[in-house]
């Protein structure tokens, strides 16, 4: 699937094409005031940027979670490996924070 980044596409077999929305299972995080929370049930696509790959509610175009940053091949620039999209994807197990999705 391509995803548009700036001017260039990149590729990634992780992100669903649209027919099959992705949906938030858990999340453990607090909520904080004025700012997006992810409920479970909601339905959520990811979107490249400069600055990461960014986690956005369909419904109102929040911005719920971003990764680290990322190159121009959308992989993690600290190691070189692509973010984790699916799944669990972020998780703070000290505090017994998670964020899936599906």
């Amino acid at each position: 699937m391509k995803i548009k980044h700036g001017h260039q596409f990149v590729h990634n077999q992780q992100i669903r094409k649209k027919e099959s929305p992705m949906i938030v299972i858990q999340n453990t995080y607090p909520k904080h005031p004025n700012t997006p929370y992810a409920e479970e049930g909601d339905i959520v696509h990811w979107e490249y940027s400069s600055k990461g790959v960014g986690l956005m509610r369909d419904s109102d175009k929040a911005r719920l979670f971003r990764t680290a940053p990322v190159d121009r091949d959308g992989n993690l620039r600290s190691n070189g490996k692509p973010p984790v999209l699916i799944g669990i994807i972020g998780q703070v197990k000290s505090k017994g924070w998670l964020l899936e999705i599906r």
